[in-house]
């Protein structure tokens, strides 16, 4: 079976060539996806493969995990018009995010202090969010056929997450109980 890096790898010119995906046309829910430098191109085949199953075209957030280059940020915005990239710096600075943290003072020092990028899914998405439901992407996830759990879901308001091959948490799993 072959993942999203191998599609990354060997045909990444290809999907700079692929047409603009234009965002925001539907209304109720958003995308945010966490993206670097290094997943660029697997993060535009994610999101390429996403958007043309959907059928639908809601608005996009980019987040930046401080490693973007100015070239990325202009390819997002020309080939998603109407995303939203939030660059790390100003992510870090906006009040909607420290204002949400400010009464959880140690949510605010995982966000803020360490070097857990996975925080800013966590925390990031939500309170930097226009919409009242979210739907979050990862760069290695390539969509082949339209994502009917996904819109079912975002059409009741329900919140999902899918399943994982690997424990992904910052602490071991026993010492969070």
């Amino acid at each position: 079976m072959k993942d999203n890096r191998h599609y990354a790898e060997q045909f990444p010119p290809a999907i700079y060539d692929s047409r603009a995906v234009p965002c925001g046309e539907t209304r109720g829910y958003e995308v945010h996806i966490l993206t670097c430098e290094r997943d660029r191109t697997m993060a535009f085949w994610a999101l390429k493969s996403f958007y043309h199953h959907l059928g639908e075209r809601p608005p996009l957030v980019v987040h930046d995990d401080g490693s973007l280059t100015p070239e990325s940020v202009r390819l997002f915005g020309e080939h998603f018009p109407g995303c939203t990239v939030v660059r790390a710096d100003r992510a870090d600075a906006d009040s909607r995010l420290r204002d949400a943290l400010r009464s959880l003072p140690l949510c605010e020092l995982w966000r803020f202090r360490s070097d857990f990028q996975l925080a800013k899914k966590l925390f990031d998405f939500p309170c930097l969010a226009e919409e009242p439901f979210i739907v979050g992407l990862d760069s290695d996830i390539l969509f082949f056929r339209q994502p009917l759990e996904i819109l079912e879901c975002t059409r009741a308001a329900t919140p999902f997450m899918s399943s994982d091959y690997q424990d992904a948490y910052e602490f071991d799993a026993p010492g969070l109980i």
